[in-house]
């Protein structure tokens, strides 16, 4: 399970080597990417690898949340399915509270 543990300089090359012949990939981003094409790593990964394989952009974890296992198992199951998506996937956030920040309590 290849994991970005630096984002500059970007592991290009050791992505494509440990990427090589993979179909699908996801790339959870923690950030909205907000007016951009994509997530900041998405895109990275996508310029990366180029064409050929499925990268979708999922969105989790916003604001420090935490990233749970249901969330990681929603986008192994979304992946799966094969299907290109054009935009990020905001997966398991809620829409109805997208604003709200996590409460930290303090003693």
């Amino acid at each position: 399970d290849p994991a970005v543990v630096s984002f500059r300089p970007f592991p290009a090359q050791e992505l494509c080597q440990l990427l090589k012949g993979v179909e699908r990939i996801a790339v959870i981003d923690r950030t909205g990417g907000l007016g951009g094409q994509g997530t900041p790593l998405w895109l990275e990964v996508k310029a990366a690898l180029g064409g050929g394989a499925c990268i979708n952009n999922y969105v989790a974890g916003l604001a420090g949340r935490d990233v749970s296992i249901q969330t990681v198992e929603n986008v192994y199951e979304d992946i799966l399915k094969g299907e290109p998506r054009r935009l990020p996937f905001w997966i398991d956030c809620d829409r109805e509270r997208a604003m709200d920040i996590r409460e930290v309590l303090v003693k």
